[in-house]
């Protein structure tokens, strides 16, 4: 769908009632809000072109977010992470609740016949696509997102991405010993070997985690898109549009 046009006075008044700084603060942002006007419920996904759905946004934001859904104004999405075998299937599986949609490459793996090697490569394609298919729902259903590393070929800092959507993200993690003992005991290959090594070079853990939802919630709530920083979006401080 053809991107709406933002009328002049419009966009000023959004530009006045809340300041000139690129509202997403993704990865890579310039913080040059003057350069376009935002969704915040995508207008390809038919949200309309009022001022209380637009927010100030730099090009590169805007082009990065694409027609992603902030968390709770469609979808609630939580993003499960962490090293293998740390047990992200078995957390979602004892925290989701019935209708909950799950999309988790170990699952899709098993899927694919014998989940070996080949299996498990066909589960991130997979994987990706499911993700950017959920990514776009504005159907109120909790999402959950398992993945080992919050990071692929496109989106090299897809944690940073989902802070700014406000996804939920929870951080699993075991001792290096532990987490060895379970990959010999369901005969994992080298590759999940350096798929810890890697985990452990991005020195991700909840409190950081944590810190970096913390501040952007802040962000949002100055911006009237949730209650407060220690909340989701509520359908009471939702736009009304």
């Amino acid at each position: 769908m053809k991107r709406k046009r933002v009328p002049p006075n419009m966009a000023a008044q959004v530009l006045l009632t809340f300041g000139s700084d690129c509202w997403l603060d993704m990865p890579g942002c310039t913080h040059r809000g003057t350069e376009t006007m935002d969704h915040v419920k995508p207008y390809s996904l038919y949200g309309p072109t009022v001022p209380s759905n637009l927010r100030p946004a730099c090009k590169h934001c805007n082009s990065l977010r694409a027609d992603r859904v902030v968390s709770g104004f469609g979808a609630q999405v939580t993003a499960v992470i962490g090293p293998p075998c740390v047990g992200k299937t078995a957390y979602v599986r004892d925290h989701m609740a019935p209708g909950d949609i799950v999309v988790d490459p170990s699952r899709l793996a098993v899927a694919c016949v014998d989940g070996g090697s080949e299996a498990h490569a066909l589960a991130d394609t997979l994987w990706g696509s499911a993700y950017r298919r959920v990514s776009r729902m504005v159907t109120a259903r909790h999402v959950w997102l398992v993945r080992a590393l919050p990071t692929s070929r496109n989106s090299p800092n897809m944690l940073a991405e989902w802070i700014a959507l406000n996804y939920d993200v929870v951080v699993l993690d075991a001792d290096d010993q532990l987490l060895r003992g379970r990959m010999t005991e369901c005969r994992r290959g080298r590759e999940d070997v350096e798929l810890l090594k890697r985990w452990r070079r991005l020195g991700i853990t909840q409190a950081k985690v944590d810190g970096m939802l913390e501040t952007r919630r802040t962000q949002l709530s100055r911006l009237r898109l949730i209650d407060g920083p220690s909340s989701p979006p509520a359908v009471s401080a939702r736009p009304r549009w």
